[in-house]
């Protein structure tokens, strides 16, 4: 009987949906509660970028405030890593550094744009590790800054098992990096 009722409940369901609604659906409310991994990213500009623009990836030297060991450079090199597939001309710092230096860094590189980030907040719990990453877009050619935001990251129940806090970074820079493109809605 129960399960004649599950499975009618489900056809009626699959009859208001198509399967992909229903997938993402699953997923968004499997990260909701912590099930599997979730992001958000919150921009203040919708701006958007040319593929061919050059961009120079920084991390910033400060570490988050509850985080006592950070990975060296790991941030600036996972987005480097992420960005790479949708923007071929990319440079990277070999290490971290303040803003006034990684400007300085980029306009030696002669890039486009500086994108500045850091760890606003990270934490090591072996299995539902929560970061922030705060980001900065700075336009060198006007020197203004043109995007910035955060990017929240809580690692999932099934997701994050045996995984390291970096493990959790490349997937919310790619989607980072496609919203720069124009590729990917909010």
């Amino acid at each position: 009987m129960r399960l004649g009722l599950i499975l009618l409940v489900f056809v009626m369901l699959t009859g208001c949906m198509k399967a992909s609604e229903m997938v993402n659906e699953a997923g968004y409310h499997l990260s909701d509660i912590g099930v599997i991994n979730h992001q958000r990213i919150e921009r203040a500009a919708s701006r958007r970028i040319q593929r061919d623009s050059l961009i120079y990836i920084v991390q910033s030297h400060f570490p988050p405030v509850e985080h006592r060991v950070v990975a060296d450079n790991v941030l600036a090199q996972e987005t480097f890593n992420a960005f790479v597939q949708y923007f071929p001309h990319m440079r990277r710092s070999s290490s971290p550094l303040g803003l006034e230096q990684a400007l300085m860094g980029a306009r030696h590189e002669q890039a486009d744009f500086l994108l500045y980030t850091r760890f606003a907040q990270a934490n090591e719990r072996p299995v539902l590790g929560q970061s922030v990453i705060q980001f900065m877009l700075y336009e060198l050619g006007s020197g203004k800054l043109i995007d910035n935001g955060s990017i929240h990251i809580r690692g999932g129940l099934l997701t994050s098992v045996n995984k390291k806090p970096e493990d959790l970074l490349r997937k919310p820079m790619q989607a980072y990096a496609q919203r720069l493109l124009g590729l990917r809605e909010y």
